[in-house]
């Protein structure tokens, strides 16, 4: 005899079928997405060398819209346990309190009326949250990334030091000088931003940067579906910013990250050839390989920065790979 709560077998089945074929629905668009976007940055970062290789079916270009998938959810996992969206809470709710829970789980006190300083308070550390998360993956994405000069790292130990008393100064008196507490997290992002400017590396900033506008986006539009007018939005907004976001990850941060991550950052290789290549005098050559395809090499020679040049396959017996990047 079935219970209540009991369902069929059948209805049991057809549930776990209906719940695959959703599965597999979601799991195909995500590959497309992912497979459009690599595509769309893979020609945007080919084309400042004059390269036009319009091939399709290239596991490169899955792998570069995989990695630009990673470091678009980075700072979106972020921001949502800065803010408390998507159900990844870091806030609380007590008595008409709203706040941070700090590592030493005190309180940040914030009532309904002062939500909004909060709110932009935590828009500016924010940008502390991205320049760290754009050392880690750079450290490990990136081929070259430069040191802090001596200067600019004794300005950032007085920085931290200013921040860590402000945050203590933060925890206890946000509710009574909200304004205060704004206005210093948003000179200390500034300090932060204009650290990272003029002694950071250069490629470090433009990750902070990636991080930072993905996640104010994941904000913004968060907010938007949350209104009722919702469908009202001029969505083909968003499609503008993801051009805009996917151009600039194109042109700023692909081509540094490593080739053997699926990155756009050229390999050095000799190449060694089997008859005469008009553009090189000898019978190797020291190049920076860009692309390959079916039917040769795109390349790009060290000591210019113009546009690359294709060698046919059948003019190349070897190739070695360089292990130490040419600075």
């Amino acid at each position: 005899m079935e219970t209540p709560d009991t369902k069929p077998p059948e209805d049991i089945k057809r549930q776990r079928v209906s719940q695959l074929e959703s599965a597999a629905r979601f799991s195909a668009l995500l590959a497309g997405a992912v497979y459009a976007t690599g595509f769309m940055v893979v020609t945007i970062h080919h084309s400042q060398f004059g390269i036009v290789e319009f091939g399709f079916l290239r596991p490169r270009i899955f792998v570069a819209g995989t990695l630009f998938l990673i470091l678009t959810l980075l700072p979106i996992l972020a921001l949502s346990r800065l803010f408390g969206l998507f159900g990844l809470r870091t806030s609380t709710e007590e008595g008409g309190l709203i706040g941070l829970r700090t590592r030493t789980d005190e309180l940040v006190p914030a009532s309904r009326e002062h939500h909004a300083a909060l709110r932009i308070a935590l828009g500016c550390e924010f940008y502390f949250v991205c320049v760290v998360l754009a050392w880690i993956c750079g450290s490990l994405f990136f081929t070259h990334t430069e040191n802090l000069r001596p200067q600019g790292l004794n300005l950032f130990c007085v920085w931290f030091m200013v921040r860590f008393v402000s945050t203590a100064f933060q925890g206890k008196l946000f509710n009574k000088y909200p304004g205060r507490c704004m206005l210093l997290s948003f000179v200390l992002a500034l300090a932060l931003f204009a650290l990272a400017f003029r002694y950071g590396d250069s490629s470090l900033f433009a990750l902070s940067l990636w991080f930072y506008f993905v996640g104010i986006l994941t904000l913004f539009y968060y907010h938007v579906l949350q209104t009722p007018k919702a469908r009202e939005h001029q969505w083909e907004r968003a499609a503008l910013f993801f051009l805009l976001l996917s151009s600039f990850f194109a042109f700023n941060i692909y081509g540094k990250v490593k080739p053997y991550f699926g990155g756009g950052d050229a390999n050095v290789v000799v190449l060694h050839f089997s008859a005469k290549v008009p553009e090189f005098s000898g019978d190797t050559a020291h190049v920076l390989l860009l692309e390959e395809t079916e039917s040769g090499y795109f390349v790009l020679q060290q000591e210019t920065n113009g546009h690359a040049f294709f060698i046919r396959r059948d003019l190349v017996s070897e190739i070695e790979f360089i292990n130490n990047k040419v600075q």
